[in-house]
């Protein structure tokens, strides 16, 4: 009989083995993952709670390591390939953290993968915590580190023998918190200047106070001739622009109303499209919402949505959500482990 820590073992490596197949597709227009490095085990996970016949789950944590080829004409719609730098193989690299929650004995599980896409590397969010992996499917939290007992919530998922998966896809995500982030290559001109191109943030602010907005990436300049300031009541109003004499530049990363102390109309759907390095020549096109949960849908302004890029061509950043997360979204739903 092979002992239950042997079988454990075997169960962990055919799920590195299945992640292997499924991220390194056979066609080089995909993200092909060349590596996968395990970086921590905590086995068993929820205080050892045993989940009926399943029996108890273990924590894992990697880091995949893959690669594109700039040359595939099926990889021409990433912005600014050609421009990334590439190893000495012509390849471009990527990695990228994984998340594993999975049965420790994996021949008792269901052997389904349930791939979760995160929310700017987060399993749960503080703002919006009703998204959370967890919280979705187990009425359970635990944030980027389910841990404890009370995590795994009622247990709905862990019952049914799933494996959950989760991975790093937005280059824009700090390390950090345990968040799962990516670490993708930046495209520079021929001569290595920054590429320069032009950013547009929206956002809502739901309180009466707020002086002053953040931006996602550093403008480029503080030339106020080359950004604009919009704001209107409703997704599908004109906007209106706010002239040059009623904003300034705070700094490179922040802008504010003037005259200083100028405060942000609360439940207004402010834009603002400003020129930033490291961007695409294409219009990159990113949604912030300051809104809480309580947020009342009466003053919500119609179709606008939690704050996610709307565009995959982000930055100059090579995109490999849309190479690898995509991947991954699609072929993890039903991957059978044999």
């Amino acid at each position: 009989m092979i002992p239950q820590r042997q079988l454990a073992w075997r169960s962990l490596h055919v799920v590195v083995a299945v992640l292997v197949l499924t991220l390194g597709l056979a066609s080089r227009a995909n993200a092909d993952i060349t590596r996968i490095v395990i970086t921590s085990i905590e086995s068993p996970t929820f205080e050892g709670v045993s989940f009926g016949e399943v029996g108890q789950y273990e924590k894992v944590r990697m880091r995949a390591f893959g690669e594109v080829d700039p040359n595939d004409p099926r990889n021409a719609g990433i912005a600014d390939i050609q421009l990334a730098p590439r190893d000495a193989r012509g390849m471009v690299e990527y990695s990228m953290d994984v998340f594993v929650l999975k049965p420790v004995v994996l021949a008792n599980g269901n052997h389904r993968l349930l791939y979760y896409m995160n929310n700017r590397g987060n399993l749960d969010s503080a703002l919006f915590p009703s998204i959370g992996v967890l919280s979705v499917f187990n009425d359970g939290s635990g944030g980027n580190d389910p841990t404890t007992a009370s995590h795994a919530g009622n247990g709905f998922l862990m019952r049914r023998g799933y494996t959950i998966v989760s991975s790093g896809w937005d280059a824009g995500v700090a390390p950090g918190g345990n968040r799962l982030t990516i670490s993708v290559p930046v495209a520079k001109n021929p001569d290595g200047s920054p590429i320069v191109g032009p950013s547009l943030e929206e956002f809502v602010i739901d309180n009466a106070t707020t002086v002053a907005a953040g931006l996602t990436y550093p403008a480029a300049t503080l030339d106020k001739s080359q950004a604009s300031l919009t704001v209107r009541v409703h997704y599908d109003d004109p906007p209106v622009t706010i002239p040059a004499t009623g904003w300034e530049y705070v700094n490179n990363r922040t802008i504010r109303l003037l005259p200083a102390g100028t405060t942000f109309t609360q439940g207004r759907l402010y834009e603002f499209t400003y020129p930033r390095p490291g961007s695409d020549r294409r219009r990159t096109r990113i949604r912030r919402d300051t809104r809480p949960r309580s947020f009342s849908a009466s003053r919500r302004p119609r179709r606008l949505q939690p704050a996610q890029p709307t565009r995959w061509r982000r930055s100059g950043h090579l995109c490999v959500r849309r190479l690898a997360a995509r991947t991954l979204h699609a072929r993890f739903r039903a991957s059978g482990l044999q």
